[in-house]
Order: C-alpha cells, then structure tokens, then sequence
C-alpha cells in the first residue's frame, strides 16, 4: 500500500466519527483445519478477558487426532493486541498447558494470532473469530487455522 493511502486511510478512522468498539472480554468456539495434513476432526475453545489496557488472558481447549489417537490440549495464554482497525482486534498470544493423548499426557507450549471480528456495526449478532496457532506437545508439533463464532459477556 503506498504512502498515500496509508494517510487516507489513517484519517478515515481517526475522523469518521464513529466510536470505537471493541470486546472487553468474550468466549469463542469453532473449527479448526490442519493444514499439514488430511482433513481430520478438530475443534477449539477459547475464553478471552482483558487483564489491563495491553494484556489480555486466553485460556482455550483444541481437540484434534495426532499419532492415530484423539489429542486434546488445554492452554492458557498472555496475548496484547497487535493491531486494531475500528472495531476489529488482532492479538499476538504465547501460552503454555498441558495435552493428554490417548492414556499418555506431558505438555503444551501455544503461540499464534486470533482475530476478533464483530458482526454488524456494534457486534450484536456475535463476530467472526479467526486465527492462527503453532503447537509443540510431547506428540509433536501441530499448525492450526481457526475459524469460529464468538460473543461478548
């Protein structure tokens, strides 16, 4: 984007007059796609309140097979915004839990982006909640696009 339309659009928002929304806290859920591998079932959760101005507590659950059994891992994260554009949020998230798979169990290290995208001008239908996530657990390592609905509370 040239320069040009940096300033433009820089202005639009700083002056259009409308008032900046966005969620203090919200729950999330949805579907996931691996996107190293076949399509197989996977899912997620997630629970996000703001802490202070900058930080903001995500605590969440991902379901998902690895090593031919069904994986769930339970994660608790430190995110900040990375960006914002009128109502819509960006976070920046790394966070660490626990996994269990089948009957053995070990670790989880978590970090990726999640976005935060009312529905309507003032996200009275919910928002979309989009996002992308690395996890290394004692199975290995899984990438995960995350598509879902969220709502405030």
């Amino acid at each position: 984007m040239n320069h040009f339309l940096r300033v433009a659009l820089a202005l639009f928002l700083a002056f259009s007059g409308s008032q900046r929304l966005f969620a203090e806290s919200f729950y999330a859920a949805g579907v996931s796609a691996l996107p190293q591998s076949s399509p197989k079932p996977t899912g997620w959760s997630a629970v996000c309140v703001k802490a202070s101005n900058s930080v903001w507590s995500i605590s969440g659950l991902d379901y998902s097979i690895a090593d031919r059994k069904i994986q769930q891992v339970a994660w608790s994260a430190i995110a900040t915004e990375a960006r914002t554009a009128g109502s819509i949020l960006i976070f920046v998230l790394a966070g660490g839990g626990a996994s269990t798979t089948g009957t053995a169990s070990g670790y989880a290290v978590t970090g990726g982006t999640l976005g935060y995208v009312p529905i309507g001008k003032t996200g009275k239908f919910g928002a979309f909640v989009l996002g992308w996530t690395v996890q290394r657990t004692n199975v290995g390592t899984q990438n995960f696009a995350k598509f879902g609905w969220g709502k405030e509370f």
